[in-house]
């Protein structure tokens, strides 16, 4: 038996077709959603792809077409998808309107300063971090990342004493050995102690010190 509603209002072709014509008549909306979810998701996304050129030519398409959740975030996978192509003055010429818009935003700032270090602007990379740290001293991104590039540069002092600086603000991490996965640890600890074992007592009390590896994938270096 059919519902009530059905009896009364009878679905037609006729009337399915005219809603569906109704419909198409109104302009595409993107729907609004969080910035940072759509810029992991981005992220995920240039990485599912091989090669990093298709990658492009995918978020160029999106782009195009207007078919793409958050565009920031798209424009954000089409740069990082340019760094893993080495077409580095085009991944900083889209990086840049975005951290214009959005000064503030992480990803952005660690991006443009792997950009600026990738193309030798270790100098400037580290003043961009630093600046950001100074308002956001606990974000684990900027403290790798400038971790990274300090050693980079062979200032693994600095990278030393950023990193102690980041275990003494924010102490809970130290329960998680395997989320600090820097490479200036080890040679830290070897430059200055001479071996691994007494890294251990240095940075993370209790934990194994063979946790720490070359730090792996970082999401914008």
């Amino acid at each position: 038996e059919l519902p009530e509603f059905l009896l009364t209002h009878p679905v037609s072709t006729n009337r399915t077709a005219d809603a569906l014509g109704r419909a198409d008549n109104y302009p595409y909306t993107q729907p609004r959603s969080d910035l940072r979810y759509q810029l992991v998701r981005a992220h995920l996304q240039q990485r599912n792809q091989a090669n990093p050129d298709a990658a492009v030519l995918d978020f160029d398409r999106l782009l195009d077409s207007g078919r793409y959740r958050n565009r920031a975030a798209t424009e954000y996978g089409r740069a990082l998808a340019l760094i893993r192509a080495k077409r580095l003055p085009e991944a900083d010429k889209a990086i840049t309107p975005l951290l214009e818009q959005h000064p503030d935003m992480v990803e952005f700032i660690v991006t443009k300063a792997s950009i600026d270090a990738k193309l030798g602007n270790t100098e400037q990379a580290l003043q961009r971090l630093s600046r950001a740290l100074q308002t956001n001293p606990g974000s684990h991104a900027l403290n790798m990342a400038f971790g990274e590039v300090a050693l980079a540069r062979g200032e693994f002092a600095l990278a030393l004493d950023k990193l102690q600086d980041y275990l003494r603000y924010d102490h809970s991490r130290v329960s998680a050995a395997p989320v600090l996965r820097l490479p200036a640890v080890e040679i830290c600890c070897q430059l200055f102690w001479g071996d691994r074992s007494s890294g251990h007592s240095a940075f993370l009390p209790g934990a194994d010190t063979a946790s720490f590896s070359v730090f792996p994938d970082h999401p914008c270096l």
